[in-house]
């Protein structure tokens, strides 16, 4: 009902069809310019390989928190954040979210020694990989609440997963151009890095929809993946986007196989 010379209520949330996941990316990369400008100043690196600018991990977050709160207010938002924390993984999907990506890429690096390419064994280091854990955990789950819980369903349930992840993960790698630019990487790479990280984003795709469509799962992948690659040999310096992508994009075509059959089955 609406209150006489007053405004109609807003609605506590909002559905994924009320969602604009275009406005969305747009709003993502006005918000990571800030980052960029930063990165080209100051030169500075977080980790080997990691600018400044990868601080934009944050802007998927707010731009998802700000378009939720202008349709639905401050109700709408607590609706949204309520909901991308409900689900978590059970059982099995917990090693398999964690151990994924080491394993993936304990594969490439059994590929460059099968191609002569002298990569050293990765060094262990239980402390410094508990620590970058808990960093990339939290930037996972500021990008993932953009990127899976505010803009995956409307293009999935419009498109299907595969168009949904090919679209979110060429947003996704736009994000990031700059701070690779910055990071001193050449076009090249930058290439198949970007079909690294489209096959990334199918996996996740695939995670998001098997985890109960909470932020936590993908946020799980999405972290161990970025300490696998730091600590990978020499820091990430023998990571090359040129094998990974290909291992990675067989396995993420075989996840969105066998996720179709699942669901196909389920419908049947």
């Amino acid at each position: 009902m609406r209150a006489a010379g007053g405004a109609p209520p807003r609605p506590s949330a909002e559905s994924s069809a009320d969602r604009r996941p275009l406005a969305f990316f747009l709003l993502v990369l006005l918000l990571s310019l800030p980052f960029a400008v930063a990165g080209w100043l100051t030169g500075a690196m977080l980790l080997p390989g990691l600018p400044v600018a990868a601080m934009q991990a944050v802007c998927p977050a707010v731009a998802a928190v700000v378009l939720v709160a202008i349709r639905t207010g401050r109700a709408g938002v607590a609706a949204f954040l309520r909901r991308a924390f409900t689900a978590w993984p059970r059982g099995v999907q917990w090693p398999i979210l964690l151990l994924g990506p080491p394993v993936l890429l304990a594969v490439v690096w059994l590929l460059q020694r099968a191609l002569g390419v002298p990569v050293p064994l990765p060094g262990v280091d239980v402390g410094r990989i508990a620590v970058l854990f808990a960093v990339f955990l939290v930037s996972a789950v500021t990008e993932e609440l953009g990127w899976s819980s505010y803009a995956l369903e409307p293009l999935r349930d419009r498109w299907g997963p595969l168009v949904a992840a090919v679209v979110i993960g060429l947003a996704w790698a736009a994000m990031h151009v700059l701070a690779l630019v910055q990071a001193g990487r050449d076009w090249r790479w930058i290439a198949w890095w970007v079909v690294t990280t489209l096959a990334l984003r199918m996996l996740l795709v695939v995670i998001f929809a098997r985890t109960g469509g909470g932020v936590m799962g993908v946020s799980l992948f999405h972290a161990s993946y970025n300490v696998a690659w730091q600590s990978y040999p020499e820091s990430g310096s023998y990571w090359d986007p040129a094998l990974v992508g290909p291992v990675f994009a067989v396995v993420a075509a075989a996840a969105m196989v066998v996720d179709r059959r699942r669901r196909q089955g389920a419908v049947a």
